[in-house]
């Protein structure tokens, strides 16, 4: 079913799902694509598969549970080889979880209870055999409500058999019952829900909003970089920044103030920041779990009271001068360099990639000769620009800024076409059609002395008619 409520964002358009159109209830629990592409959605009335368009619901009456009641999504732990990038890092399916541990296999666009996995994948983890251990397996953030739960024991599973094991004072690295490693932390210091993964290291953030990498030698500073530096609350750390992370999907994400983050790791402890949502309150929408398809850009914002927000990026953005409508009407351009273009005018627009500012320029020469004819603009093959204004055609020099050349064909150009040769065909509104030649220091050389009287185009690989 489809949405009917549709609003702009800046840079997006965003749509409003909700149980009135197609989402089995409005409190969605966890969100994360499949390797196929489709957005499954855990809510607490049932589980949903979205194709971008349209839900498909997998109740308890399909999948086989004995619950609606869907909390998580999780990546498999079984080794069956890797999903999409930016999805699945250890298995080609993926798990819903139900209250009552029952887990959800998906797995080629089907979901289906998994009678075994518990007992083979999550009750073989330590302390996950008793039942008053306190044990929480890893749910993302965020994750479990941090008022009412609080764990002894807290793993992270990062693979077949391996995993983390975080307890009061220690973090601790397992492959099966061998520990590989141990990083000790102050007793009272640590933060149950502020660790996160970004592909397969362990990361926390500390009460004073710094962010750690976890290693065997300890607690090692990350260096953040990328758009979140333009904030101008941020220097080393940002203590009321939120964090994102999707466990599913193997993404990571920063928030604040409005401003969502994607971050990626790099070498030499270093994460970049990539802003993908600008002026989006995710807290007024109390959103709870978060997805970007990796290669449309799309955003899927689950909240917890409200549904299901689509943040589809605009395919095309309007660059424009501070003038008159009219005056940003054009009918030719050019590329000016690899970010802006250049208008017959003379005006250069383009868009800063990082701060996503308007850039404005212009080229001297070319707005001196031309203020209204926009339509011929090109590059010869020496990279020189010709442009045309009533009766004259002009050779400009751009990276000089001046004008090298001015041809007057005694008549109003109506358009100018240049040929493989590097000839110029140029029409004109009395005089018939002209053949230039650029190389030879003659003017013009006239190849049709009468008007057409129908027009007539037919092209080659070599000629316009």
């Amino acid at each position: 079913m489809l949405s009917k409520n549709a609003f702009s964002q800046k840079g997006y358009t965003v749509m409003h799902f909700t149980d009135d159109n197609g989402l089995p209830q409005n409190s969605v629990r966890s969100l994360a694509a499949d390797v196929d592409g489709f957005v499954w959605i855990a809510t607490e009335n049932g589980l949903a598969r979205f194709d971008g368009h349209r839900f498909e619901i997998f109740d308890k009456s399909v999948v086989g549970t004995t619950s609606n009641r869907f909390s998580m999504l999780l990546p498999s732990m079984n080794a069956t080889g890797a999903g999409r990038p930016g999805q699945q890092r250890l298995g080609g399916e993926m798990y819903a979880v139900t209250d009552f541990n029952q887990f959800v296999k998906i797995e080629n666009g089907r979901a289906s209870v998994d009678p075994l996995y518990f007992e083979r994948k999550i009750r073989t983890l330590p302390h996950f055999g008793n039942s008053r251990s306190g044990a929480f397996l890893s749910a993302g953030i965020p994750g479990y409500p941090k008022e009412t739960v609080v764990p002894m024991h807290y793993i992270i599973p990062v693979g077949d058999e391996k995993f983390y094991l975080i307890d009061s004072v220690s973090v601790q690295l397992y492959h099966g019952k061998r520990k590989l490693s141990n990083t000790d932390f102050a007793p009272g210091e640590l933060r149950w829900w502020n660790f996160f993964m970004v592909g397969n290291r362990l990361h926390y953030r500390n009460a004073n909003g710094h962010v750690l990498a976890v290693t065997p030698q300890g607690l090692q500073a990350m260096h953040i970089h990328g758009d979140i530096l333009r904030d101008n609350g941020y220097k080393t750390a940002l203590p009321d920044m939120k964090v994102f992370w999707n466990m599913a999907s193997n993404q990571l994400f920063f928030y604040r103030q409005k401003k969502l983050y994607l971050v990626r790791e790099e070498r030499n402890r270093k994460f970049t920041t990539e802003l993908v949502i600008d002026g989006f309150d995710l807290d007024e929408y109390a959103i709870q779990s978060v997805y970007r398809d990796p290669l449309t850009g799309t955003c899927f914002l689950g909240s917890l009271s409200k549904g299901l927000y689509v943040l589809t990026r605009h395919s095309f953005e309007a660059l424009t001068t501070p003038e008159t409508e009219i005056a940003n009407v054009y009918y030719a351009i050019v590329p000016r360099d690899d970010r802006s273009v250049l208008t017959p005018t003379g005006t250069v627009l383009g868009k800063d990639p990082v701060t996503g500012e308007v850039l404005r320029g212009k080229v001297s020469a070319l707005q001196k000769l031309n203020t209204s004819d926009k339509r011929s603009l090109f590059y010869d093959k020496n990279g020189l620009l010709w442009a045309k204004a009533a009766n004259f055609l002009y050779q400009i020099d751009v990276e000089q800024d001046r004008m090298l050349r001015k041809v007057d064909l005694y008549s109003e150009i109506k358009h100018v076409y240049p040929d493989q040769d590097g000839k110029i065909w140029i029409a004109t509104g009395t005089e018939g059609i002209y053949i230039f030649d650029p190389a030879e220091r003659a003017h013009n050389r006239n190849c049709c002395k009468r008007s057409l009287k129908e027009r007539t185009c037919i092209l080659s690989a070599k000629i316009c008619w």
